[in-house]
């Protein structure tokens, strides 16, 4: 039942909405792979770049990302053709084996088919985690990896067999969907063993060090990467603290209520009492009580509004508050422990090395499911009222659920698909378009030649193009070269301004939750393309 609900919430109306920026960068990509045999940035025609050209050196070989996400659009393609479902086809089913992975990696480290069943609920009902995987991009593979390789450490700690060789696979293939998360995944099961699998660490080391030694060549190509091309924020201190407010927030409000938190405190504090380890000593009952209402009201505080500089605070804060939760010679402490030390060291690693964005946050979703979850559980255990109580407050991050019902039954009109609609129809497939940005669903969905701000390449050439797009909003000083440009050296006179009724919206339609657009937007100004008349 599961399954088939996930497959009606991940499949319905997948290709309604034409491919966005960050989604056509895929796709187009790994067109070149068929004539290519790799990935590569430009396709005889047109530039795929969005930081000007810094994702690739002379020979356009794709250095930016990993190369499973192309290669799983490949293959998709030459199944179905190079479409919009089939572009975004193999994530939403990678998204759907997710829900099922969730569900033995909760069962195999809790055996409780409670827990494994509303971690798989969660996920059903979260979001952000059915906007992730609807996406053509790594987001799926990377949640579905982390999954696995959760699965596998288990295995291999309980002496499984060949579980060293799918602690590997799922490494490796972690590593190739996203790289970044391949250190935050191997150093938690290396802390975790430490910790509490001493004596079986030696089991450990034999996958780690494999695992290591067959990603070593990718992991020096990659790091010939331009990646100085981002901005200097990267390992600055007073961005990190900046970022690590954001991502609070952002999981706070959309997958770990923080309210959820301080019932898992107030649980675990009750829990506590009740095992006679808050009653020694003469302090009264409604003391204890009281400590515990304190402690809440601080954690609160700490995740909301503490300022950005007393970020590590609230982490520290938030921290003990889980082990206060969990911590009662308890059942779960071990694999509670597991789940906390990812999110952990994934944040961390995110804070010191990479850019603020909803989607790295991708694989935190399925594990803090399962964390809930056993919040959950515990709540039941204490009362089925509490655990019913607990269960309304868990799903309040899943508010946006019907939005997100409403956008996969109804149809969506963003500008993109009134560009690629239009150009479609009026345009000739010899003609060449200059657009200040979101050129990249352009180049798939059409054979033209088209000149994107984002790309970095000479402008000087393209003085008159038979069409131009100049978006209304601005999203950097790359796609304003493209407005100057045509400001200062396009004859305007020679053009026809063409509204077409679909709204310029700053983009198509992203994926994180704050900017999604579960609705087309009708106060928005119509789109302009610009034709020329001779």
């Amino acid at each position: 039942v599961i399954s088939a609900v996930a497959g009606f919430l991940l499949l319905s109306n997948l290709d309604d909405q034409v491919l966005w920026q960050d989604e056509a960068q895929t796709a187009v990509i790994a067109k070149t792979i068929p004539q290519h045999g790799i990935p590569k940035g430009h396709d005889g025609k047109n530039f795929f770049s969005q930081i000007s050209g810094g994702e690739y050196g002379d020979d356009h070989v794709w250095k930016w990302h990993p190369w499973l996400p192309f290669y799983v659009v490949a293959a998709s393609f030459k199944l179905f053709g190079a479409t919009t479902f089939a572009a975004r086809f193999p994530f939403a089913l990678f998204g759907i084996a997710t829900i099922v992975l969730t569900y033995s990696v909760a069962l195999s480290l809790f055996h409780n088919k409670r827990v494994a069943l509303v971690s798989c609920v969660f996920l059903l009902l979260s979001v952000p985690f059915l906007l992730l995987s609807r996406q053509c991009r790594y987001y799926a593979l990377t949640m579905f990896f982390s999954m696995l390789g959760f699965l596998a450490y288990n295995r291999l700690m309980d002496e499984k067999k060949f579980s060293g060789i799918s602690f590997v696979l799922a490494l490796t293939l972690l590593f190739h969907s996203h790289f970044i998360y391949f250190a935050p995944l191997l150093a938690t099961f290396c802390a975790h063993a430490a910790i509490f699998y001493r004596r079986k660490i030696r089991l450990l080391l034999k996958p780690v060090v494999t695992s290591l030694i067959i990603n070593l060549p990718w992991i020096l190509w990659f790091s010939g990467a331009k990646y100085n091309v981002q901005p200097g924020y990267l390992f600055h201190l007073e961005q990190v603290l900046i970022f690590g407010k954001q991502y609070l927030s952002d999981i706070g409000l959309f997958i770990l209520s923080p309210t959820l938190l301080v019932g898992a405190i107030l649980l675990g504090g009750m829990g506590w009492w009740k095992e006679k380890q808050l009653t020694q000593g003469k302090n009264p009952f409604w003391q204890k009580i009281a400590w515990l209402l304190a402690f809440c009201i601080l954690s609160l505080v700490a995740v909301w509004y503490l300022p950005h500089k007393h970020v590590i605070v609230a982490i520290g804060i938030i921290v003990g508050s889980l082990a206060i939760s969990f911590y009662r010679k308890s059942k779960y402490w071990k694999n509670v422990s597991l789940l906390v030390i990812f999110a952990i060291i994934t944040l961390s690693t995110l804070l010191v090395s990479a850019p603020l964005y909803f989607r790295f946050l991708a694989p935190l979703v399925p594990v803090l499911g399962i964390l809930i979850a056993v919040i959950v559980e515990i709540g039941i255990e204490f009362h089925p009222l509490i655990g019913g109580i607990v269960i309304v407050v868990a799903l309040t991050p899943s508010k946006l659920m019907g939005e997100y019902v409403y956008e996969i039954t109804h149809h969506y009109e963003g500008p993109m698909d009134g560009i690629v609609r239009y150009l479609q129809e009026h345009a000739d497939q010899k003609d060449t378009v200059l657009i200040t940005y979101e050129d990249l669903p352009l180049k798939f969905y059409t054979d033209m030649k088209v000149v994107g701000g984002l790309t970095g390449e000479g402008l000087s050439p393209f003085t008159s193009p038979q069409w131009m797009i100049l978006r209304k909003h601005v999203i950097g000083l790359e796609d304003s070269t493209v407005r100057k440009h045509a400001s200062s050296k396009i004859d305007w006179n020679i053009y026809r301004s063409i509204a077409i009724p679909y709204p310029d919206i700053p983009w198509q339609n992203r994926e994180d939750p704050k900017e999604h657009h579960f609705r087309t937007v009708r106060d928005a100004d119509s789109i302009r393309i610009y034709r020329r008349i001779r």
